[in-house]
């Protein structure tokens, strides 16, 4: 059975629920319950997996505003 959480995508940008820089979605596993993340500054920057329920996607609409 699914659960009801969100699910990420890659080029979802998200961040740690419990604080942490803007990520950006790399890649998901285990049906979206591991998600990979880099760090949307550092280009270069090392990827990271993480658990899909400790993340949160970021409002697009927030940066998009010009």
């Amino acid at each position: 059975m699914e659960t009801a959480q969100t699910q990420f995508q890659p080029g979802d940008h998200v961040t740690v629920l419990d604080g942490g820089p803007p990520m950006i979605v790399k890649s998901t596993k285990e049906g979206g319950r591991i998600v990979t993340c880099a760090p949307i500054q550092e280009e270069h920057g090392g990827e990271q997996d993480y658990d899909a329920t400790k993340l949160t996607k970021l409002d697009s609409q927030q940066g998009d505003q010009k």
